[in-house]
């Protein structure tokens, strides 16, 4: 009986040596309103060791699992930046229609016409405004050379009117950069306002009621707009 425990003994400390000395043992591998009354317009390896078997030792496994982790990292980030964008709230420059391209080449002046509706836009803020949060509506277009920008418009509710450099759209108002802004001036009113030497590139202009509607008073509105490009002199 005591023949037998000494073996048993020797052959458990055989067993533990051969472990410790690399065995075979297995490593585990470590997301619109309604129409005002008076009408509207038209609408890396590390320096350790392995075992004699090639197997890697732990401070290896360590750094396979912190690169593991870092990809990981990666695409949470990637994935929160994308959640981040789909969510920013919508205004006039982030919903903007595209108009194309106002080509001065050749000497030439060029013009585009097109009708926003604010009533059916997005709460924006310009900085003429009276109030922040009226409604908006714009429109995106290009400038192949340096030009004046005349802008004409037919009114319903009172505007006030803002062109941004839109370098990267879709953005909103307040990630873009302001090139001028001119106040309201007056319900149902016509006016015009012109922009000189603008540089080439992308553009939003926009149309805000002066302040957020009401249920006594109505600041949006449909706006008739026409936008010509004149070449700079």
């Amino acid at each position: 009986m005591l023949r037998f425990g000494l073996a048993s003994l020797a052959v458990s400390i055989a067993s533990l040596a051969f472990a410790a000395c690399g065995g075979d043992d297995a490593i585990s591998p470590l997301d619109a309103g309604s129409p005002r009354e008076d009408g509207g317009l038209e609408a890396a390896p590390t320096d350790s060791a392995t075992s004699a078997d090639g197997v890697a030792t732990d401070a290896r496994l360590d750094a396979a699992t912190k690169d593991a982790g870092g990809s990981d990292a990666s695409a949470a980030d990637a994935s929160d930046a994308n959640e981040a964008e789909a969510s920013a709230p919508e205004d006039a420059c982030r919903s903007a229609q595209d108009l194309g391209e106002l080509s001065t080449d050749g000497g030439v002046s060029s013009s585009v016409d097109t009708i926003l509706d604010t009533r059916l836009g997005s709460a924006s803020s310009v900085s003429c405004a009276t109030s922040t949060g009226g409604l908006g509506a714009g429109a995106r277009f290009t400038v192949t050379s340096a030009a004046d920008i005349r802008i004409d418009f037919e009114q319903l509710g009172n505007h006030a009117l803002a062109v941004f450099s839109d370098s990267a759209p879709p953005s909103s108002c307040a990630d873009d950069v302001l090139v001028g802004c001119a106040p309201a001036i007056g319900a149902d009113q016509n006016g015009t306002q012109t922009f000189v030497n603008v540089p080439p590139g992308a553009y939003a202009v926009v149309f805000v009621g002066d302040q957020p509607d009401n249920s006594t008073t109505r600041w949006s509105g449909a706006v008739e707009v026409r936008l010509t490009s004149t070449p700079h002199m």
